[in-house]
């Protein structure tokens, strides 16, 4: 769960440009898996993670969130939180 895990916040003005996108259309997974995408790209892993966990949560079919939630957990040795 996504709620397990810990958050950051992160003071990257177009992570913040993103989070502003995300509070105008909250239900748009879209928003939530690129900045998952560039939370990776500038090393924060675990709020990355936090956002597939999300988007799993809402979208169960997105099999693209599992994936990139898979290839996190595996690097983290958190093999459990993976399925």
């Amino acid at each position: 769960q996504s709620s397990d895990l810990p958050h950051a916040k992160v003071a990257d003005p177009f992570v913040e440009g993103i989070n502003m996108a995300i509070k105008l259309s909250p239900e748009d997974t879209d928003g939530y898996f690129f900045r998952a995408q560039v939370l990776e790209a500038i090393g924060q892993i675990l709020p990355a993670l936090n956002d597939y966990c999300r988007i799993i949560q809402h979208q169960p079919d997105n099999y693209k969130a599992y994936i990139k939630r898979g290839i996190i957990c595996e690097t983290l040795n958190k093999d459990a939180l993976a399925l």
